[in-house]
């Protein structure tokens, strides 16, 4: 199954995955590196999977940031991940 993602939620994409090392990571890092989003239903649960594990990361983050600046961007990018996990969840509906 192939979708499309804007070019930020693309960048966060790559950015979450290369953060990763190992297999299935290195392969589906590569896949966006390349544009190339035609995942199958397992790569859409793992990419799904990373994405919550993600979020909850980053909400902690969040929670314990005194910074309001950095505070700021934070959530941001929170609605970034969340907007990219919306996605993601529709692609997953679809199989």
């Amino acid at each position: 199954m192939q979708f499309h993602l804007a070019p930020d939620e693309l960048n966060l994409l790559s950015d979450i995955l290369l953060s990763k090392t190992g297999a299935p990571y290195d392969k589906l890092s590569e896949m966006v590196l390349r544009h190339n989003l035609s995942f199958d239903a397992e790569e859409l649960v793992t990419i799904s999977d990373l994405l919550t594990e993600e979020r909850r990361r980053l909400l902690e983050s969040i929670s314990r940031e005194s910074d309001p600046m950095r505070r700021s961007r934070m959530q941001a990018n929170l609605a970034r991940l969340e907007t990219l996990q919306d996605h993601v969840s529709e692609v997953c509906a679809m199989f």
